[in-house]
Order: C-alpha cells, then sequence, then structure tokens
C-alpha cells in the first residue's frame, strides 16, 4: 500500500490495536474465538483433515494390515516433518511481502515462547494485502501435501496427513490475524511492522459511502 506509516492519521486513519511480538498469544486467542469466515473455513479444515487421518489410520489396519505402533511412528514422522517446514513457512510469508512490495523484511523467533514471525518494517498493509501474506503459507504448503498424497503409499499417507494437520494448527497465528480484518470489516483496515519496537499496529478508518 502507497502510504506511510506516519502519514496514516492525517488520512483519517486511528490505532485501533497494536501487537507486542514479546506476547503475541493474547491477540491471537482473541481473533482466533471470532466467527469470521476464515476461522470458520479453518476449523472445518482442521476437523477434515483429522476425521481423513484418522480413516486413513483405520484403512491402514483394517486393510494393509499395518500395527498401529507402526501408523502411529509414521504420524510422529509427518510431526516432526511440520516443525521442518517452520523455515519454509517463513520464507513464504516473507517473499509474500516482498511481492506486496515491502522492502525491509525480517523474521522473528522466540524459542521460549515456540513461535516465529515474519515481519516487513514500516511497511503498511491493506486487508487484501496482509491476507496474501498471511494465507500464503498454508495455501501452498497444504496444496503441495495434497498433490503428494496422490504419489505416496497409504502408509506415508498417514505421516503426509499428520504433517498437514500439524502445519494447519501451527498456522493458528496466520488465520487469527486475517480474521481481525475480517472481524472489523466495517471499516478500512490497515497494519505495519515496527521491527524497531517490536509491535505489529492495527488501523482503522470508516469506509467511504
Amino acid at each position: 500500500m502507497d502510504i506511510k506509516p506516519e502519514d496514516l492519521v492525517t488520512n483519517g486513519y486511528q490505532l485501533n490495536a497494536q501487537m507486542e511480538h514479546n506476547n503475541i498469544v493474547p491477540f491471537i486467542g482473541l481473533y482466533l474465538k471470532k466467527k469470521t469466515t476464515v476461522t470458520i473455513c479453518y476449523n472445518l479444515y482442521l476437523i477434515g483433515l483429522a476425521t481423513i487421518l484418522g480413516f486413513w489410520i483405520y484403512v491402514a489396519m483394517t486393510k494393509y494390515g499395518y500395527e498401529i505402533s507402526t501408523c502411529l511412528n509414521y504420524l510422529s514422522y509427518g510431526i516432526a516433518l511440520s516443525f521442518a517446514l517452520i523455515p519454509l513457512h517463513e520464507f513464504l510469508h516473507v517473499k509474500a511481502y516482498q511481492w506486496q512490495g515491502a522492502k525491509h523484511t525480517a523474521y522473528v523467533v522466540k524459542l521460549k515462547k515456540l513461535y516465529f514471525l515474519a515481519v516487513a518494517d514500516k511497511f503498511v498493509a491493506n486487508k487484501m494485502e496482509f491476507t496474501k501474506v498471511a494465507l500464503a503459507p498454508l495455501v501452498i504448503i497444504s496444496l503441495l501435501g495434497i498433490l503428494v498424497l496422490f504419489f505416496t503409499s497409504m502408509i506415508w499417507s498417514v505421516a503426509i496427513l499428520g504433517l498437514l494437520l500439524t502445519h494447519a494448527l501451527l498456522s493458528a497465528g496466520d488465520i487469527s490475524l486475517v480474521s481481525y480484518f475480517q472481524y472489523y470489516a466495517s471499516a478500512e483496515v490497515v497494519t505495519y511492522d515496527d521491527t524497531t519496537l517490536q509491535i505489529s499496529y492495527f488501523y482503522h478508518k470508516p469506509l467511504s459511502v
């Protein structure tokens, strides 16, 4: 979006919320609970994946003769792989930011709190731009994982489904941020990150009639 943070107020925007990068859980938890289109679709996706995974394990045991311990081992492989994909996940966020025009991108790693952020310093993003940034990793990795399912064995499908489910769960923060924009659909919402202060700001402006 072609506007600088310092020009937001003069252009009719007012600060509505801010999220400290050292303490994102309260903000994420609040808007993940809101009934917005993205959270409803997200929850349905999780339920669908969990149902298919359970059915796949049942079929692997009853039709293909795999032991439950073998199924759980492959499931653990998928979970481990999902954590190994975190760098790729954040890289896709950064590339999406750059595709939207951001020049100064960075990663925020909070190992003690087990979360990771991709940020774009002082880049003001509107709803459409931020939605693309937030959902890019979940959409791309999910589609690739689903594609792999068509070319893998039954038991490795358990691992891939475990990867997809775990990765989706790890994407809850992205879903929550998109939910924020949808929850305030009655306003024009923009956001930007301040990497020095380690805060993300959310500004609102009344929609033009």
